[in-house]
């Protein structure tokens, strides 16, 4: 319903304006800046209607599929069981903590996005000495490396919404299993990276305990059953069902951490849910603006964009599918450091390149590319989210700046240099087998 999408986009537009004066200096400059950009775009084009309501249907549907996954962020973050998981793999001997916490992040990132990594960095602080750098730094790399390959494959990521809505003809039954693979490998080397170097001892336990890390998985595996079911009973996208069926799976989980009767668990949510709607989402007034701004922007630059003259050139240039495919990951990692959002940066891309049957590619090994070239500038770009808690958290406490501080370009581009190097061979290994 393009109408819908419309006025979903002017309240994004207006929560934006009224949350204007409570933003940071940079998230007023980035409204100014992509919602400039959008409207000059739309503006110059001969019919600029139809640019705008998808603009701004595309700044609503990221803005309101972040909004779900808070949900689900505020239930887990209350939840003794995800709790009790984390200790579990904090607590880990030096041997084997950087597979749990690598893989414990790539978890708890599908529950939690950026999340997982303030949890863990607020458990490490916990556990690690604070004279500790080095096993602080190995730790929180770990978690961040596992975040980060999240956007390889998962449903509940904003990449995955991104990209399905790029790329006609793809689907995510078919991203899913090669996005996971190259995950699966991404941890592997995240893994071999953070191997005995820095191995503080911590409080050690003996194994892990499966039953809780099993339990926090089945509840993402519900999510992505229910999700499902949205889509084939309703004709509609993933994105679509993840963004319906979020909440209110969030409000169940709510509802059975708390102890009593019915009468006391609707209670406890109802608590939640006013508390969710007066308190927490106007402190995602800068994740909306990011998404929603970048979404509105890149749809109007795709739009004005003289993809005509691209598509011939590339037919000029005579360059293989293949070629165009591994590319993407170097590009998208080179707009990750021109502070180019990764949502933009797709759009552009989708906007630059032939279809996929020009290329003589498949959807899914186009969509694939996105995927991975995402997962790839995440662990680079050094103005996220992730990026900026790292660091933080890297930081020895208390520390000032120049003397145990460190910064998120240090994180990304010193700290995780060969671990994004490594990404991208991974990603041309997958993207060759997908083709």
């Amino acid at each position: 319903m393009p109408a819908a999408g419309a006025v979903g986009g002017v309240a994004i537009l207006l929560y934006l304006g009224l949350e204007f004066r409570n933003q940071k200096p940079f998230a007023r400059r980035l409204t100014l800046i992509v919602l400039g950009v959008g409207a000059a775009s739309i503006a110059s084009l001969a019919q600029p209607l139809p640019a705008l309501i998808e603009a701004l249907r595309r700044a609503a549907a990221y803005a309101a599929f972040f909004l779900a996954l808070g949900f689900l962020r505020d239930a887990a973050e209350t939840s003794r069981l995800v709790r009790r998981s984390g200790l579990d793999l904090v607590a880990q001997p030096p041997g084997a903590r950087a597979a749990a916490l690598a893989s414990g992040a790539h978890l708890f990132g599908v529950i939690l996005s950026y999340g997982a990594i303030e949890l863990f960095g607020a458990m490490l602080a916990r556990t690690l000495p604070a004279t500790e750098d080095e096993a602080r730094r190995q730790a929180v790399m770990a978690v961040y490396r596992g975040f980060t390959s999240t956007t390889a494959w998962s449903p509940l990521s904003i990449g995955m919404a991104v990209v399905l809505a790029a790329v006609p003809g793809a689907d995510w039954t078919g991203l899913v299993p090669p996005g996971f693979a190259f995950a699966l490998a991404a941890l592997a080397l995240a893994i071999w990276l953070g191997r005995g170097n820095g191995e503080a001892p911590v409080q050690r336990r003996h194994g892990l305990d499966w039953t809780a890390h099993l339990r926090l998985a089945g509840i993402v595996l519900l999510v992505f059953l229910a999700a499902y079911a949205v889509e084939r009973l309703f004709a509609v996208r993933l994105v679509v069902g993840v963004t319906a069926v979020l909440p209110l799976l969030a409000l169940a989980w709510i509802g059975l951490q708390e102890a009593g009767g019915p009468a006391r668990r609707l209670r406890a949510v109802g608590l939640r849910l006013a508390g969710q709607i007066r308190a927490r989402i106007p402190t995602y007034r800068a994740e909306a603006t990011v998404l929603g701004g970048a979404g509105f922007a890149g749809v109007a630059l795709a739009a004005a964009f003289p993809s005509a003259l691209a598509a011939a050139w590339f037919a000029d240039a005579g360059l293989s599918g293949i070629v165009v495919l591994c590319a993407i990951a170097p590009m998208m990692l080179l707009f990750s450091q021109l502070a180019l959002n990764p949502i933009i940066a797709v759009l552009l891309l989708a906007a630059m390149l032939p279809p996929p049957e020009l290329l003589g590619v498949s959807p899914t090994a186009l969509g694939l590319a996105y995927l991975t070239g995402w997962a790839v500038s995440a662990s680079m770009t050094p103005m996220s989210a992730s990026a900026i808690a790292t660091a933080r958290w890297a930081s020895r406490p208390g520390a000032a700046a120049g003397a145990g501080e460190v910064s998120p370009y240090r994180v990304t581009n010193r700290w995780n240099l060969g671990f994004a190097a490594g990404q991208i061979l991974l990603a041309w290994a997958v993207l060759l087998l997908a083709a």
